[in-house]
C-alpha cells in the first residue's frame, strides 16, 4: 500500500514545527535568575532611591549615590540592605583628601570611617556584625521584590535575614 504524497506547505508546517526554537541571548539571560541582566536592573532600581537626596556629610544634592559601608563584593547578603548604606555626593565618595570613602588617600578614608562611627554608630556596627554574612539569594527574586516595594510606595530595600 502506498501512502499519498503530502503537498509541500503540509510538510513546510511539520517541518517548522519539528525545529527547535532558538532562543535570542537576552532570552537566556533573563532565564538564568542569577544572571548580570537581573542583578543590574535590581541595581539601578535599589540605588534610584539615593538621586536627589542631600549627602550626608555635606548636604549637596547634585550626584548622590549610595555608598555600600560593607563592599558588594566582600559581602553579597548586604548588597541591598539600607543599614550598610550611606549617601553620598561624588566628592566625599571618591574624591576628597579630607573625607571621603574611596579617596586614595588613607587618611580620608580613615577619616570617613571615624565620621561614619560617630555620625551613624548603629549603621557601624551593624555593619561590623554582619559583614561576613554568606546569605544566598538570587537577583530575579530581589528584582522583583523591588518592584513590588516600589508599587506599594514602601522603601526598596533586603534585609540580610531575608
Amino acid at each position: 500500500m502506498m501512502f499519498p504524497k503530502k503537498d509541500k506547505e503540509v510538510r513546510a508546517k511539520e517541518k517548522k514545527a519539528r525545529k527547535k526554537v532558538k532562543k535570542s541571548p537576552l532570552q537566556k539571560k533573563k532565564e538564568r535568575k542569577n544572571s548580570p541582566y537581573w542583578m543590574i536592573r535590581a541595581d539601578k532600581l535599589f540605588m534610584s532611591q539615593a538621586y536627589g537626596r542631600p549627602c550626608e556629610i555635606c548636604g549637596t544634592e547634585e550626584g548622590t549615590v549610595f555608598h555600600h559601608i560593607v563592599a558588594k563584593s566582600t559581602c553579597k547578603a548586604l548588597r541591598y540592605d539600607l543599614m550598610n548604606m550611606v549617601i553620598l555626593c561624588p566628592q566625599h565618595h571618591n574624591f576628597s583628601n579630607e573625607i571621603s570613602a574611596h579617596s586614595t588617600n588613607a587618611y580620608a578614608q580613615k577619616s570617613f570611617m571615624e565620621w561614619l562611627e560617630r555620625e551613624h554608630p548603629l549603621k557601624y556596627d551593624y555593619c561590623q556584625e554582619h559583614q561576613h554574612n554568606k546569605t544566598k539569594f538570587n537577583y530575579k527574586d530581589v528584582y522583583e521584590r523591588f518592584q513590588e516595594q516600589k508599587e506599594k510606595g514602601l522603601p526598596i530595600e533586603r534585609k540580610v535575614n531575608d
